[in-house]
């Protein structure tokens, strides 16, 4: 048997791990998660520029080396679903061809192709490969670093005293020292390496004298790469992998927390359904069955190092896992993932031996059994992944499902149809980024022109009412909008969308309602210039300019009613965009007693000012709250636009002459309370 023909089995089970990774990438998950969500967050700033060796989410600390990798990739395509999340599928597959270089080199072909077969299909590492987290790193972390200390010391079957190689020891250092960058778990690693070099030496294993030499070497190159690790944790030790690994390994009862890491492994499983169909446990009955097996035989045969240095390891990498401050998640596995399989095929392996002694006839036969074994995982994982989770309303839920389902409609139709996005959630909070990032994160096209306003009391209309696209991200707030507002989306058209409540998606063609609109507007709003302002008060000739690329086209307040104290004074006022606007542009309204004197006033701005695009009209709503205690009489009401950060005020000019920096509207009647 050929060179080739030796692989192909191999190659077919990393071809599937492929296509179970990648299928229905951009779908599965249907969106994204609270942690990747703070991923994310971090990606973003390394895109900006911003490298640090610890990122800060909500009070949480990352290492970054994940999100440096993520930023990367994603600089080089565009952000979206599935580029977001190649860096893991990528990870992933990697881990399986370490495990079976790993596998093969010390025991056999047929237990390293055991290995991968059960792994590849596995529910926890398919899914694991498919999230946008840095935990989706550590299995290929994890079998790199042993696969680099297996080929520094010459072990195989055996261990060899052939003279080590410099580019061995060099790749062993280097793997260990980037793991800390990744993840915590990275000092679990040096405790291994640590470990199974000390048991090289313990047990009297034929290495190579020149051997300590070259963990020197490995040492130092170690100690060179992480620097900055160390001189950051020094510096900011609260902010640290060393403090995230503490808080992520005190559970308040231990004896319960490795109970319960122990029940998550062969039965109960992981309960949070982000990462797990709750109540599936990670391995099945007779994998789980196996890898104890292989961890007993293991710790038996401990003076061989083929079958001890994997029990090692998995010990090691375990005790994160057994004491989690969150007992049974999945994500504390994910380093001593790829060493279940192992053990689980070592076990199998000498299973099958043992069969084939007895009775040889059992041969093939048991052979039959392992790859039934392995299907039968495939047909499990499949059902369970890619059918009965993600249709979860709990895992929908926590994955933003409808809004990943939105983007990806956006994403086919924005580029041809002016879209306007209807968002209550227009600024990032600590709990959950705003929709303008949300939606730009899972869109694949770049830039895509959509506008976002919040329509309570903001509307934008795109290209001054050709037709458009107007879309809901949350359907409730439709009841909330401001009846003005309303009006302009009552009767019409609803897009049928996949996945979204009717009426999530409306088509609009109002360009002769906004023609009519801004014709009343402009003959209907009396307005007048301040008595301040160069040339002294007047009336006011609308549409007026402000700045250089905004267009005040009238307002709508009800001045024939008669307010009192307590009373709110809705001020609906049009705009047009001409031109590229301030990202931090505010309206201002101002009640009056007199042309100086305020009597109360209101700041907003219900539109993502970045988002509007030339010709677009924007309609903000500011209220007026009349204080309790106001006195009866007439109140001036006055409008303009300011910046935010500079507080400077937008020029009003009267064709090229500036004309003060606000507009006097009609006045109100405020009569006893």
């Amino acid at each position: 048997m050929n060179r080739w023909q030796r692989l192909a089995p191999v190659v077919v089970l990393l071809v599937l791990a492929a296509v179970l990774r990648l299928a229905r990438l951009e779908t599965l998950p249907p969106g994204f998660s609270k942690p990747e969500l703070d991923t994310l967050h971090i990606t973003e700033q390394t895109r900006m520029g911003r490298l640090v060796v610890f990122g800060q989410v909500d009070g949480q600390s990352q290492e970054t080396l994940f999100q440096i990798v993520q930023a990367a990739v994603t600089s080089l395509s565009a952000d979206g679903l599935l580029t977001l999340r190649l860096p893991s599928v990528w990870s992933g597959l990697l881990a399986l061809a370490l495990v079976f270089a790993f596998t093969r080199r010390l025991h056999n072909e047929r237990t390293a192709l055991l290995a991968v077969g059960l792994m590849a299909v596995g529910f926890w590492p398919v899914l694991l490969s498919r999230l946008s987290i840095r935990e989706a790193f550590l299995p290929g972390l994890t079998m790199g670093t042993l696969v680099a200390f297996v080929n520094a010391f010459h072990i195989r079957h055996a261990v060899s005293p052939d003279k080590p190689h410099t580019n061995a020891f060099t790749a062993l250092g280097i793997v260990v020292a980037f793991s800390l960058y990744v993840h915590w778990f990275g000092l679990f690693l040096t405790v291994v390496v640590t470990l199974a070099a000390l048991y090289l030496f313990v047990s009297r294993q034929a290495i190579s004298r020149y051997s300590a030499g070259a963990i020197g070497f490995a040492i130092l190159l170690s100690l060179i790469v992480i620097i900055p690790y160390a001189a950051t944790t020094l510096r900011e030790i609260d902010s640290s992998g060393l403090t995230a690994m503490r808080a992520a390994m005190m559970p308040a009862n231990p004896a319960q927390a490795v109970l319960t890491g122990l029940t998550g492994l062969f039965a109960g499983g992981d309960a949070n359904p982000v990462f797990n169909l709750p109540g599936r446990p990670l391995l099945d009955p007779v994998t789980g069955l196996l890898a104890l097996g292989g961890l007993i035989y293991g710790l038996r045969h401990w003076r061989r190092p083929a079958a001890f240095l994997p029990a090692l390891a998995a010990l090691i990498a375990l005790i994160p896992a057994l004491l989690s401050t969150t007992p049974g998640s999945f994500v504390s596995y994910a380093g001593v993932l790829p060493l279940l399989y192992i053990l689980a095929a070592i076990a199998a392996d000498r299973l099958l031996d043992w069969l084939a002694d007895q009775r040889p006839s059992l041969a093939r036969p048991s052979l039959i059994l392992a790859a039934l074994l392995v299907i039968g995982n495939l047909v499990w994982m499949a059902g369970d992944l890619f059918g009965r989770w993600p249709q979860r309303p709990d895992v929908q839920a926590a994955y933003d499902a409808p809004r990943a389902q939105l983007a990806r409609y956006l994403e086919r139709s924005a580029a041809t149809l002016p879209t306007v996005v209807c968002s209550p959630s227009l600024l990032d909070t600590e709990e959950q980024p705003g929709d303008p990032r949300l939606l730009d994160l899972m869109i694949h096209r770049v830039n895509a022109p959509i506008r976002y306003v919040d329509c309570a009391n903001g509307l934008v209309i795109a290209q001054g009412g050709e037709p458009q696209q107007f879309a809901f991200t949350d359907r409730s707030i439709y009841a909330r909008i401001q009846p003005a507002l309303r009006a302009w989306l009552d009767n019409q058209t609803a897009i049928p969308v996949d996945g979204l409540a009717e009426g999530s998606v409306l088509a609009l063609d109002v360009q002769s309602e906004v023609e009519n609109a801004v014709g009343r507007l402009l003959t209907t709003s009396p307005s007048g210039w301040a008595p301040e302002a160069p040339g002294g008060s007047g009336p006011v000739r609308l549409p007026a300019q402000f700045g250089r690329n905004l267009t005040f086209l009238g307002y709508e307040i009800d001045a024939t009613r008669t307010y009192r104290g307590g009373d709110i004074v809705p001020v609906i006022t049009y705009w047009r965009v001409d031109g590229p606007l301030p990202h931090d542009l505010r309206i201002f309204a101002h009640l009056l007693s007199d042309p100086a004197a305020i009597v109360t006033q209101s700041i907003a701005m219900n539109t993502w000012v970045s988002s509007l695009h030339n010709r677009d009209l924007f309609i903000q709503v500011n209220y007026l709250v009349l204080p309790e205690s106001i006195p009866a009489g007439s109140y001036d009401i006055s409008i303009g636009a300011f910046l935010a950060e500079s507080e400077r005020r937008l020029p009003i000019y009267d064709g090229a002459v500036e004309r003060g920096n606000r507009l006097f509207l009609q006045q109100i009647t405020v009569s006893e309370g």
